[in-house]
């Protein structure tokens, strides 16, 4: 036993692992960081220095300079010069520059933008962004004048990769080329700033506050070099589209602090979330296999818990405690991937609710196959579901007794030997318990030659007395059958008599704990026992009380008046002949 627990331990752990390289995994995984992430921004929200700002190129920009941003050279260039003048810490611009002059359509725009590039670049760390086309993988040309105002060390690449939901969780400081590796737009301005950390990873979406904005327009606009000066100086400027339909990246917490919106995020606001892990935080690690395979076993071991029901409230709190560990570590720098772990805690809870129900299945076939012959079905069904036992307490209901018994068996029996005496009874019960089951009824007990049959429990019967009627019937009808074959097989036929009442009685155990009979005690069982007797006086069939009688309507029963039955005040008697 101990080797199959071990083994179903062992292979519920090989199918957690297994399902940890599965695409369901990963993107359950994706969705617990998220959770994490979500957690710890909301009650503990690691602090940083609060100096990115973002210069946004909104919806009232595009109102205020109605013209193509291809065509924003003079304006670009006048808001980099005044950016220049507030002493900022460093510029990012997040916006394409041109492929081409345009200078033929206007006459001096590429001087204007050259301009305030050079000023940018004179105040000190300067970054613009170098696209990607998509369709060839090559980066975008940029115009050479412009080019040669940044030369090639104030440029970076653009590019967040996508995780299986779609959504950026992780950021690089160098893209790999052919050759060898090209600065991303955050790589680039991290290692000008000389940040000491400076690593790439996963971005901490619960590192600081939610980023300041100012309009594009607002600091084009503005000629007053003290108020540019309180918002840009000593801070890291990124400059940058924040319309609603355009440079939008898919994020699990949108760190724009002037939106809503909660399931994308302007690209230069991902770039500054990205940029602060870089320089302030502490991107997390994957906590790698090792751990994986450490989780799932110790996930698998549930399946040893024997009570389902335990075990279901300890793989809740087991769960609930593996989140919150997994978010702790978070915040320390690791994330520690729980699908695996989560679903093996329900495969070994399903798996051992499963077996439980199937041996259960199986112990409740074995004692029905073992002990159906030892009490009648109804209260076999009884025990099984629980409703008999010991110790439970009895129950009144209104019942139907029938009580039958062998004529002249003693003498019938010494003139055969005891073997044929066993198997001539055996056939009599079977014909007698066929009868009553088939109604509904519980044969209390056998004795000898005798039968005690009740209907209304353990079954609740709407009739128990027609019930108990059409039973008494049926083993009188079974009984001539019987007969008939006694008779071809040359042996003599049985005869029986049968008493039943109706009335009030209690239902449950008699006994001890260890050893107890289901039965039913009242008044009513002791009249159709005595009835029993007077049905051998009176040469009938049956006798059926007063009271059973009187819920039998057209039966074929005659009146035998008040009898004098041992024990009991008289009661009023009727034949079945």
């Amino acid at each position: 036993m101990a080797a199959m627990r071990g083994y179903a331990v062992a292979a519920l752990a090989l199918v957690g692992l297994l399902f940890s390289w599965t695409p369901v995994a990963e993107r359950i995984d994706l969705m617990l960081l998220d959770a994490e992430f979500d957690l710890l921004r909301k009650f503990d929200p690691k602090p940083a220095p609060d100096d990115i700002i973002i210069v946004g190129v909104d919806d009232r920009t595009f109102q205020e300079i109605p013209e193509p941003l291809g065509l924003w050279h003079e304006p670009l260039g006048r808001v980099l010069a005044k950016l220049a003048s507030a002493k900022p810490k460093a510029i990012g611009l997040d916006i394409t520059l041109p492929d081409r002059s345009f200078d033929a359509m206007r006459p001096g725009l590429d001087r204007a933008l050259m301009a305030g590039l050079a000023a940018a670049r004179e105040n000190g760390p300067l970054v613009a962004s170098l696209a990607i086309d998509p369709r060839t993988n090559a980066a975008k040309n940029i115009h050479l004048p412009f080019l040669a105002v940044l030369r090639e060390e104030r440029l970076g690449i653009t590019l967040f990769a996508r995780d299986a939901d779609g959504l950026t969780r992780r950021f690089s400081l160098a893209i790999p080329t052919d050759d060898a590796a090209f600065p991303t737009l955050v790589g680039r301005l991290c290692r000008t700033l000389k940040a000491k950390k400076c690593r790439d990873g996963m971005i901490d979406y619960s590192l600081g506050a939610p980023f300041r904005y100012v309009p594009f327009h607002s600091v084009l606009k503005s000629d007053d070099p003290q108020y540019l000066s309180n918002l840009f100086r000593d801070r890291i400027v990124l400059i940058g589209e924040t319309q609603r339909f355009s440079d939008r990246i898919a994020v699990p917490v949108n760190l724009a602090g002037w939106e809503t919106v909660k399931r994308d995020s302007p690209g230069v606001v991902v770039h500054a979330a990205a940029l602060r892990t870089a320089m302030y935080g502490d991107p997390a690690e994957e906590a790698g296999r090792p751990m994986m395979f450490l989780l799932v076993s110790a996930a698998a071991l549930l399946v040893l818990m024997s009570n389902w029901r335990l075990s279901f409230v300890t793989g809740v709190i087991v769960g609930a405690l593996g989140f919150a560990a997994a978010t702790f570590a978070l915040l320390h720098g690791q994330a520690v991937d729980l699908a695996a772990p989560l679903f093996t805690l329900a495969l070994a809870w399903v798996s051992r609710t499963a077996y439980e129900a199937w041996t259960e299945r199986r112990e409740r076939e074995r004692l029905r196959a073992e002990f159906s012959g030892y009490v009648s079905p109804a209260v076999l069904r009884g025990i099984l579901r629980g409703e008999i036992r010991p110790g439970k307490v009895g129950e009144r209901r209104e019942l139907a007794f029938v009580f039958a018994d062998l004529r002249g068996s003693t003498a019938m029996t010494a003139q055969i030997t005891p073997e044929e005496a066993l198997t001539l009874l055996n056939r009599f019960h079977q014909v007698i318990a066929t009868a009553i089951h088939r109604h509904d009824g519980m044969l209390d007990n056998i004795r000898g030659d005798g039968v005690m049959a009740v209907f209304g429990a353990p079954k609740t019967l709407p009739d128990p007395v027609k019930a108990a009627w059409d039973a008494l019937q049926e083993m009188f009808r079974g009984l001539d059958r019987l007969n008939a074959e006694l008779t071809k097989e040359g042996k003599s036929p049985l005869s029986m008599v049968a008493g039943m009442a109706v009335g009030v009685a209690v239902v449950g155990h008699v006994g001890a704990k260890t050893r107890f009979n289901y039965t039913a005690i009242g008044d009513a069982a002791n009249v159709a026992a005595r009835l029993q007797e007077e049905a051998k006086r009176h040469g009938a069939r049956a006798v059926l009380a007063g009271p059973a009688r009187d819920r039998l309507g057209e039966a074929p029963l005659e009146a035998l008046g008040a009898l004098q039955i041992g024990g009991h005040d008289p009661v009023e008697g009727w034949a079945w002949r």
